[in-house]
C-alpha cells in the first residue's frame, strides 16, 4: 500500500476505534486491543515508506 493509502485506511479504523470504545465502555475490551494493534501496525508501516 502507498503512504495515502494507508493514511486514509488509519482515519477509517480509528473512527471505528472511537465507536468501539464508546459501545464497550473501555479501553481495553479484546476488540479495541485489536483494533488499536492494527492500527499501530498500519503507522509503522507508513514509517517505514518514509525511511525509503
Amino acid at each position: 500500500m502507498e503512504e495515502d493509502e494507508l493514511t486514509i485506511q488509519i482515519e477509517l479504523l480509528k473512527n471505528k476505534l472511537y465507536s468501539l470504545v464508546e459501545r464497550t465502555g473501555s479501553f481495553v475490551a479484546p476488540e479495541v486491543v485489536e483494533l488499536s494493534q492494527i492500527i499501530d501496525r498500519l503507522i509503522i508501516e507508513i514509517q517505514r515508506l518514509r525511511r525509503q
